[in-house]
């Protein structure tokens, strides 16, 4: 499921210039291209996001998409060799919240699907309190 769709892209670009950026002989918009430069953008998203939700996210939150938008904006016009310094800008900060994100320093407003720290760090949870621990040295003493 795609983060973002075509009319999203369309709230923030003009059909025109999408046009332009989609399709040489510049007649329509060219869906493949915008799916490629969506799917690019998601991409990335999850391998930032992955880190500490479970992805994909659904339903998408406002932020994602919205950084999905402006990833794919960004796709597209380095696709065409011309971000200007607003796409350049809007790519950055994007980046930003999604390192943030991984931080945890900002948030997506639900908690449901946050993974535990021990998955973060790569491996479970370690009780360094004999007493919580399900076999210690006297429960495996009998073995």
């Amino acid at each position: 499921m795609a983060y973002c769709t075509l009319a999203d892209l369309q709230k923030k670009i003009s059909t025109a210039e999408l046009i332009q950026l989609t399709d040489d002989s510049g007649l329509a918009i060219d869906q493949a291209k915008i799916d490629a430069v969506i799917l690019e953008a998601d991409e990335l998203i999850d391998s930032y996001v992955g880190k500490v939700k479970t992805v994909p996210l659904n339903p998408v939150p406002g932020l994602i998409k919205n950084l999905s938008v402006n990833m794919a904006i960004w796709n597209l016009f380095v696709g065409r060799g011309s971000p200007d310094e607003v796409r350049e800008t809007a790519n950055r900060d994007a980046m930003k919240v999604l390192e943030k994100l991984t931080d945890r320093k900002v948030t997506l407003g639900d908690d449901e699907s946050v993974l535990p720290e021990s998955a973060i760090e790569g491996g479970p949870a370690v009780s360094a309190v004999e007493a919580d621990r399900e076999f210690n040295k006297t429960t495996l003493g009998n073995f």
